[in-house]
């Protein structure tokens, strides 16, 4: 084994330490941040679906796509419970904003969007101490029931 052989997985990590210290990492790998590859829906789809809840809370908090509306009105409807489910109402929220002001609507992609609401509930119900859990997912439940029955909005062209 030649020593160019021994060195290139040691110059690969360095390489990547260095442009991670730099920040020159691809902008699809930093979660939040406008790609210029990536259209206004794609943009939508991944703050939506690909990045954890805690990673499009911070993405929220940090505007970090200016293509993007990130206003919520909260838990407005069903807020005042005894769990806390902000997050997964922003997300909520921002998807019921975001699709139809890039053109999208429809029965199938709202259903999508509030299946998201739904695992984002029970994602939150999770960190529940484990006897406050059952309660948590049944809430959880009743408020996603409450956006299929109600919450149509945007989606549908009104408001």
């Amino acid at each position: 084994m030649n020593r160019l052989t021994l060195l290139r997985p040691l110059a690969a990590v360095l390489a990547g330490v260095v442009l991670a210290g730099t920040g020159a990492v691809p902008a699809a790998a930093r979660p939040g941040r406008p790609d210029p590859d990536c259209d206004l829906v794609c943009a939508i789809d991944r703050h939506m679906f690909d990045l954890s809840l805690n990673a499009f809370v911070a993405a929220r908090t940090a505007h970090a796509d200016p293509r993007l509306d990130y206003t919520s009105d909260g838990c407005s409807v069903v807020g005042g419970g005894p769990f806390d489910f902000t997050a997964a109402c922003w997300r909520h929220d921002f998807g019921h904003e975001n699709y139809p002001l890039a053109g999208k609507r429809g029965g199938a992609l709202r259903l999508r969007v509030d299946r998201q609401f739904h695992a984002d509930l029970r994602t939150l119900c999770g960190r529940q101490p484990a006897f406050l859990q059952y309660a948590c997912d049944l809430l959880a439940r009743a408020y996603y029931v409450a956006v299929r029955r109600l919450g149509q909005g945007r989606f549908d062209g009104r408001r």
